[in-house]
C-alpha cells in the first residue's frame, strides 16, 4: 500500500481503487520509459463493475503531439458509453520546481476529489539508466469525472 495521505473525505471505495491504480499506472510508465526513454498519455480505469482497464487515446492523424493524445483520451474517458467510478491519468512532464522530470497520475474518482501525484525521476548520462524520487502528493483539478 501507498503511503500517500488521500483526501479526508474519500470513501473507503475510492482510497481502495486509487491504491489499486497508482501501482499499475507508475509500473506501467516505468516500463515505457526503460524501453522508450518516454511515453504518451495513457490511463488506468475502474468502470462501475470495478474492472480495472489501460486505456490509450486514439489519434486522429498520423503524429499527434502529446496534448492532442491528452484532448483525446479524456474525451474517449468522458464517452457515456464507458461510465467510470475510477481513473488515473498518466503524464510524462516536467515539473520546475522539482527540477526535473516526472510521471504525474492524476488520480480522479466518483467518491473522492482528486489527487494528483508525481513521481520525480532523472536519467543518468551514460547507460541512460533513471532514477526515481520520492512520490509527491497534492490535490488535483478534476478534467475526466465530476462529483
Amino acid at each position: 500500500m501507498s503511503q500517500l495521505q488521500w483526501p479526508e473525505d474519500a470513501s473507503r471505495q475510492a482510497r481502495d481503487d486509487f491504491e489499486r491504480l497508482l501501482p499499475v499506472a507508475f509500473r506501467r510508465a516505468h516500463q515505457e520509459l526503460s524501453s522508450h526513454g518516454e511515453f504518451w498519455p495513457f490511463a488506468v480505469v475502474v468502470d462501475l463493475d470495478g474492472q480495472q482497464h489501460l486505456a490509450a487515446p486514439q489519434a486522429e492523424r498520423q503524429r499527434p503531439g502529446p496534448g492532442e493524445l491528452l484532448a483525446a483520451l479524456r474525451r474517449s474517458l468522458r464517452a457515456p458509453e464507458q461510465p467510470l467510478r475510477a481513473v488515473a491519468l498518466v503524464l510524462d512532464v516536467h515539473v520546475p520546481a522539482l527540477g526535473s522530470d516526472a510521471v504525474e497520475v492524476s488520480l480522479e474518482h466518483l467518491g473522492s476529489p482528486p489527487v494528483t501525484v508525481q513521481r520525480p525521476y532523472t536519467r543518468r548520462r551514460f547507460g541512460g539508466r533513471i532514477s526515481y524520487g520520492a512520490d509527491v502528493s497534492t490535490p488535483g483539478t478534476a478534467t475526466v469525472l465530476t462529483r
